[in-house]
């Protein structure tokens, strides 16, 4: 089952545009309805996708290695190059296809 704390709530926040195609989108939806059958809960595709990229994260061998290393600096959501997107603008988060 996937970890949600309170945390995930007052954590800073960086709002991403996703968008899967093909089968990416296929697998994604079958997860989100496999996830609902097997814990008996649903979740919203928000929800479920930061779940999975926080996974992914925490399960990088390689980035955690170097997370123990040195310390890495914060990086503000203002602070990223995101395309269309000037500093300090909110950036939304979209998905689209089955339930939000």
């Amino acid at each position: 089952m996937l970890r949600i704390t309170p945390d995930h709530f007052t954590e800073q926040k960086l709002r991403l545009t996703l968008e899967l195609t093909g089968e990416s989108a296929a697998e994604f939806l079958r997860y989100s309805q496999k996830y609902s059958e097997i814990y008996g809960e649903e979740i919203s595709l928000p929800l479920l996708a930061r779940e999975l990229v926080s996974d992914a994260i925490r399960q990088d061998k390689q980035f955690q290695k170097a997370k123990k290393a040195g310390p890495i600096s914060k990086v503000g959501a203002s602070s990223i190059p995101v395309q269309g997107s000037a500093p300090g603008r909110s950036m939304e988060t979209t998905l689209s296809g089955g339930k939000t």
